[in-house]
């Protein structure tokens, strides 16, 4: 049997042109893609700053109102602290004490507001700080944190306060006279007494611990004042300032 040998089909290297052709086209073609993804993280982060803006004002709108109310009620409490220390020091308990148990019931409520601090606890615990490129939004922020955290640091001393001026009331203040002030149709469920009613006790040393209780109370609110200012005019200040950066408005 005849056998027919198939000749060998030899190739021809490819010339050194081809090579670089195909391996910059291949060069090309990652590069792209890599800038293509870059622009496409870029447009989705900038996207997620924005969003983030869009929130922080909206609760710093909602402090610079609850600022403004708890401002309001903080003043009177130190006026209230004014009162009831003149009224004591005039000793004449027997035809003020009405007076004095209204604004010794007062002084005893605290300032119950607090930040809407949500955004800011995300971009403080989700890494959002890092996603803002205007260095003077994140130290304006930042500052604004850190003022908020002085804020919570005086409330919570406050709680403390609170509760040892209460312990000074127990000594002078009757408990049946405070009990006739509870009005639950009331808005904060207390009434004035429409008479003098006696105190539990006028003793000079009872009088005076009730006294510095009250002066340590009146002067954590005079700093939460001065510090709710502050909060109340960068709060301002930043939403100006995000709305310009971030053509909000």
């Amino acid at each position: 049997m005849e056998v027919h040998h198939h000749p060998d089909l030899h190739h021809q290297p490819k010339k050194w042109k081809e090579y670089f052709l195909e391996f910059l086209m291949i060069f090309l073609a990652v590069t792209m893609g890599f800038i293509a993804e870059n622009i496409r993280e870029h447009f989705v982060i900038k996207k997620h700053e924005k969003e983030y803006m869009v929130s922080l004002v909206r609760d710093l709108k909602n402090d610079i109102t609850g600022i403004t109310n708890s401002e309001v009620i903080v003043t009177g409490y130190i006026n209230d602290a004014d009162s009831i220390l003149s009224i004591l020091k005039n000793a004449d308990y027997k035809n003020t004490s009405s007076d004095i148990y209204y604004f010794g019931r007062v002084l005893g409520f605290r300032n119950l507001w607090r930040s809407n601090d949500g955004t800011i606890q995300q971009l403080i615990y989700s890494g959002g700080l890092r996603l803002i490129e205007n260095k003077t939004v994140i130290d304006s922020i930042q500052d604004y944190i850190t003022n908020l955290k002085d804020l919570s640091q005086i409330l919570s001393l406050e709680d403390a306060e609170i509760s040892e001026y209460r312990k000074a009331m127990s000594k002078v203040f009757s408990g049946f006279a405070l009990n006739d002030m509870i009005d639950i149709k009331a808005r904060n469920a207390m009434t004035r007494l429409n008479y003098n009613p006696d105190l539990h006790s006028t003793a000079k040393n009872d009088i005076n611990d009730l006294a510095v209780q009250i002066v340590i109370v009146k002067t954590n609110r005079i700093r939460q004042s001065r510090i709710m200012k502050v909060l109340k005019n960068q709060a301002a200040s930043i939403i100006k300032l995000i709305n310009k950066e971030y053509e909000l408005e």
